[in-house]
């Protein structure tokens, strides 16, 4: 049986944040890329490997993280611009 691991709040340093959807199970969305991870893939080995992909955020500090994590969970998920139509 697969563990079905649960949210912490530590994933913030990684610059994750969680998801809770109904019917599935705990995920993670990359607050930079809007990058989402299964389950499976909450373990921090692989949260460390996605943050050093991109190594030019690595520089922030625990705290920007938190405040970037306040403002990203208000604001949802993934921005949608609205294109203008033009006839």
């Amino acid at each position: 049986m697969q563990k079905i691991r649960q949210w912490n709040n530590e994933y913030v340093k990684y610059e994750f944040t969680g998801l809770i959807e109904s019917g599935k199970n705990n995920r993670v969305q990359c607050m930079n890329y809007h990058y989402i991870m299964c389950n499976s893939n909450l373990k921090p080995c692989r949260l460390v490997k996605h943050l050093e992909k991109y190594p030019n955020n690595g520089n922030t500090s625990i705290d920007n993280f938190c405040i970037k994590r306040a403002r990203y969970d208000q604001r949802g998920k993934i921005a949608v611009v609205e294109q203008s139509l033009t006839l």
